[in-house]
């Protein structure tokens, strides 16, 4: 059975930072990004 993947939803107000973060972290094959948020408000209300 293979590795179960971690879900993470990345939160920062500057947006290159984000996809930054997101493609380093896609990269690494065990961990899918659901989201992205300027704040964390957003964040709040998105889960």
């Amino acid at each position: 059975m293979g590795k179960d993947r971690i879900n993470v939803l990345i939160a920062d107000d500057h947006e290159m930072v984000r996809e930054g973060i997101a493609q380093l972290l896609e990269e690494t094959g065990e961990i899918t990004v659901v989201g992205q948020a300027a704040d964390g408000a957003t964040v709040s209300r998105a889960t």
